[in-house]
């Protein structure tokens, strides 16, 4: 039995499952995934879908849930992850993202290795369709941020996953800890849905060390979640959310499970509240920009709708610093990073 399961969570977007089960069953994953279906209306399609001939080489296991919101949602992975038997390690995934396998197996040797890490990660790379949002063979590509190599529960990180925000939510996690912190955040309830991720990362730092390895496993299709497609404010969580009792319920709970001393802890607290009060600042700002440079987004969008190949020759262009910077020493085998990426990049233009 591996000792490694892969965990899909999804609800709607049926046609992005059906594109991420094709893909996973032509690079022939060898683990087990274990799907979590927040939306008990799409069942039947599902399992019909799951059991297609030309899956057949994936281990499937299916679970199904009626999510009508967020406390739905972590309820889902806590029961599904807990449902893991004897597996030890534990990864989720998106179904409208895709997995490189050999940079994937890279972390699940690293983390083996490492008794100390309670999770291990690397660096995101992001993808955009020019049109069409399921397939089109017109693509770019850009890597996500990449600020630390590890981080422990101290004033400094606690500091900089606020300022300098490192993905967290796609790493490889040791069961018997991220089952603990996915029960927390069910039992608390948060409001908003930011702040569990916060809670999730904090937490994870009061079990031990997370370390991240500058190289890419992991590829996120941008523009098709629901805060993108809906022209989302986050101005308006001030009225739909309780963000300052979240922010509270966030320091009672982590402190609440941690010995450290009154003076230690109240520093924590304060750098906390200083964090996330510039993380507020930067996620508005850069939110709001469809609604300051609203010009700059229409023409963009003319762009993108009236001369797509145009569009995609300047994002490509924007992004080549970026990927330039990729360097081959952070893999394992540079080439067959190269050659899985190329994979992705052909097999979306479909």
């Amino acid at each position: 039995m591996s000792d490694f399961v892969l965990i899909l969570l999804v609800k709607g977007r049926v046609p992005f499952t059906e594109r991420w089960l094709e893909y996973m069953s032509k690079i022939n994953f060898k683990y087990k995934i274990a799907l979590g279906n927040g939306n008990k209306k799409s069942d039947k399609y599902l399992k019909k879908l799951i059991n297609k001939k030309k899956y057949s080489n994936l281990n499937i296991e299916y679970h199904s849930y009626n999510n009508q919101d967020y406390k739905d949602y972590y309820y889902m992975m806590y029961d599904i992850v807990r449902k893991q038997g004897k597996s030890k390690l534990i990864k989720f995934c998106d179904n409208d993202d895709f997995i490189l396998p050999f940079q994937l197996e890279n972390l699940i040797r690293l983390i083996k290795k490492d008794a100390k890490s309670v999770s291990v990660g690397d660096r995101c790379m992001w993808f955009s369709l020019t049109g069409e949002k399921i397939y089109n063979n017109k693509i770019y590509f850009w890597p996500d941020n990449f600020y630390r190599l590890s981080e422990s529960f101290n004033i400094k990180d606690i500091s900089k996953i606020f300022t300098e925000f490192q993905e967290s939510f796609y790493n490889i996690f040791k069961k018997k800890y991220i089952l603990r912190i996915l029960k927390e955040i069910h039992k608390i309830n948060f409001s908003d849905l930011e702040i569990r991720d916060f809670y999730l990362k904090l937490r994870l730092m009061t079990f031990g060390k997370t370390k991240f390895y500058n190289q890419i496993s992991y590829i996120r299709q941008h523009g098709t979640s629901e805060t993108s497609v809906n022209d989302f404010l986050y101005t308006k969580n001030f009225t739909t959310r309780n963000i300052s009792g979240d922010l509270n319920n966030l320091k009672k709970y982590l402190f609440m499970n941690v010995e450290i001393s009154n003076s230690s802890k109240n520093s924590m607290k304060n750098e906390i509240d200083k964090g996330y009060v510039s993380y507020l600042n930067n996620v508005i700002t850069h939110n709001l920009r469809k609604v300051n440079k609203k010009k700059l987004f229409v023409f963009k969008n003319f762009l993108n709708k009236n001369f797509p190949n145009f569009f995609n020759l300047i994002r490509r262009v924007q992004y080549s610093k970026d990927n330039f910077l990729i360097q081959k020493q952070y893999y394992k085998d540079f080439k067959r990073f190269k050659s899985e990426l190329k994979f992705v990049q052909i097999f979306l233009k479909k």
